[in-house]
Formats: structure tokens, sequence, C-alpha cells
């Protein structure tokens, strides 16, 4: 992996739950998930980091502000006709930073965080992560994003996403799943600063826009 300048990137990965949402796999499985549009919107490179003061007035009495990298995921929930809920949502975030400032350290860093949700109901929701300011000064700058999504019923998968990435990602399809990349000598695994929003500040900033986590690791 090349050493250019690169920033942040990041991903979610979520799988949904629900009875009856999709038809039985055949007996003996091995077919391909078919391809539904549920993700509608997600952060672009310009737009996810996000001084706290700035969205709430709660929040403006720190002495001194600092970027947070917020990234937010809009799905469109679509259970079957008849029902209103999903039961389940388990969302991956994935993220890289290349650090360009400090030459005697590896430059790329990989975050990963996991969030499960349940009783999502029908119509737009909101599901987030949050990387710490720490991370976002410390790490880099952001080249990249990625939302997977995968709902699984009755053995049936149905997958959806959406990515944007420029810079040394810029030409890597599915980066998030490359060993080359996330694998290389040049990245290194961190975990602790992808947060879910419900352990951060953002968790009563627009409260009734976002599902809240069951759990997150």
């Amino acid at each position: 992996m090349k050493h250019h300048l690169c920033t942040c990137v990041g991903i979610a990965a979520v799988t949904f739950a629900s009875m009856g949402l999709l038809a039985q796999t055949p007996v003996g499985g091995g077919t391909s998930p078919d391809t539904v549009r549920i993700i509608q919107k997600i952060p672009t490179l310009a737009t996810f980091k996000q001084k706290i003061a700035s969205v709430s007035s709660a929040l403006t009495g720190s002495s001194r502000t600092r970027d947070w990298g917020v990234f937010d995921v809009e799905l469109d929930v679509k259970p079957p006709s008849g029902m209103d809920w999903v039961d389940e949502a388990t969302v991956t975030f994935y993220v890289m930073m290349e650090n360009t400032r400090d030459k005697t350290k590896p430059p790329y860093s990989f975050f990963k965080l996991t969030n499960k949700y349940r009783d999502l109901e029908r119509g737009k929701r909101g599901v987030s992560a949050i990387m710490l300011p720490t991370a976002m000064a410390r790490f880099g700058d952001v080249i990249g994003l990625a939302v997977e999504i995968s709902m699984t019923v009755d053995g049936k998968t149905v997958i959806d996403e959406k990515s944007e990435q420029r810079g040394e990602l810029g030409s890597r399809k599915k980066w998030w799943a490359d060993a080359n990349i996330i694998d290389h000598a040049n990245t290194v695994k961190r975990t602790g600063y992808l947060v879910a929003r419900s352990q951060t500040p953002y968790l009563i900033v627009k409260p009734d826009d976002f599902e809240v986590e069951v759990e997150s690791k």
C-alpha cells in the first residue's frame, strides 16, 4: 500500500432479521444474496466532521472545541407487507485512517465497531457510530466511507451497500474486506476509538432520530 495522503474511512455492515421477511432458501442453500435498496444516505467525506457545540445548545459549556467523527447512516426499513417491524439489526462500522505527520510509525489505522439494534419500525431510521476526538486529532483524515447491509431471514440473505472513497482507496472495491490492506504491515488495528453513539454526548443530540444500541463491541 503506497503512502499517499489518505484520511479516514467509515463503513457500516448491517444485518436484519424478521420472521417472514423473505422466502426460505431452498434445501441445500448456496444461492447468491439478493440486492435490495435499504441504505438511503451516508455522510459525504466533507460532512462527517462535527464540533459538538455546534449541534446542541446543551453542549456549549466546554472551554475548547474539537472535531468528532460522526458517521450517521439513514436506512429505509421495509418489513414485509402487513408487518410494521424488523426484529433485529446488526451494524458493523469500519474506519481506515492515514497519519502523514508521524513518519516513525505505520501510517494506517483500522477501526471496527459492531452495534446491535432491535425492533426497528417501518420507515426512515438512523444508526450511527462516533469517532472520538483523540483519534480524529492523532490518526489522520478521511479518504472513504462505505456502508454494507445484510438482512437474513429463514436462511435467505439480502444485501445492500454504499461507499465513497478517494485517494489510495479510490479504486479499491470492498477495501474493508481486503487482507492486502487491513492486514498490511503499514496498517495498525486499533480499538476503543470508534464507539456507539449512546456512549458519547451525541446520545442527547436528536435522540428520536436514531436507534439506540442494545449491544456494542
